[in-house]
């Protein structure tokens, strides 16, 4: 069960607003890893170092990436009342066409006849999408389930990176952060350390 202690601006201790910010929704859980919604006017990039600003039970977080049906579903679910769009970790500035997420592994390479891969084997995005309009396009967003057009809810579209406030289906209307636990090395890898530093010792010791 996830706990309720986190680092923000305004910050809450089980439960209980220590300072006079206003109270946000708590992260909710998916997995081991837990999401929020975060409303308000933010350009890709504020809302992508906000992300990484923030922790939760220890997790770090970073701006949602999406891996499956599931996910894509649960995420869509935070963001039921959202009538235009919302940031999501992906972006192809790097590498025009090569789709990664923020935490690095590609899941798209193309435009809108592109394919899935090869790191993750999903992508959610509007048909014809994306397409790099007009100067270029090189982050992406996720529509919200009160869209004015109900078919683009849960989809993706690539786009730029200002915070869009001009009230059409377009316009961001925040951002989803993701949090989850940091990579412990498995036992293997432990063991294979442990061993090398070992080796290391006695060549070390023989060389003597």
């Amino acid at each position: 069960m996830l706990m309720c202690i986190r680092a923000r601006a305004a910050a809450f201790v089980c439960g209980m607003l220590v300072t006079a910010a206003p109270a946000a929704a708590s992260p909710v859980a998916f997995g081991d890893h837990a999401y929020e919604f975060i409303a308000g006017a933010f350009s890709f990039d504020q809302a992508n170092a906000a992300a990484q600003s923030l922790t939760f039970n220890g997790m770090t977080g970073h701006l949602v990436t999406i891996t499956s049906a599931q996910e894509n579903a649960f995420v869509l679910g935070l963001i039921t009342a959202v009538q235009h769009s919302v940031w999501i970790g992906a972006t192809d500035r790097d590498d025009e066409g090569a789709w990664r997420w923020v935490t690095g592994e590609q899941f798209w390479q193309g435009n809108g006849a592109g394919s899935v891969g090869p790191d993750v084997l999903f992508a959610n995005w509007n048909f014809g999408q994306p397409d790099d309009f007009g100067t270029g396009q090189d982050v992406a967003t996720m529509f919200g389930g009160s869209v004015s057009v109900p078919s683009l809810a849960g989809r993706w579209d690539d786009g730029g990176s200002s915070a869009g406030t001009d009230g059409s289906i377009f316009q961001r209307d925040g951002y989803i952060v993701e949090f989850e636990p940091a990579v412990v090395p498995e036992p293997v890898s432990l063991i294979l350390l442990g061993t090398g530093l070992v080796v290391g010792v006695c060549r070390r010791r023989t060389r003597l």
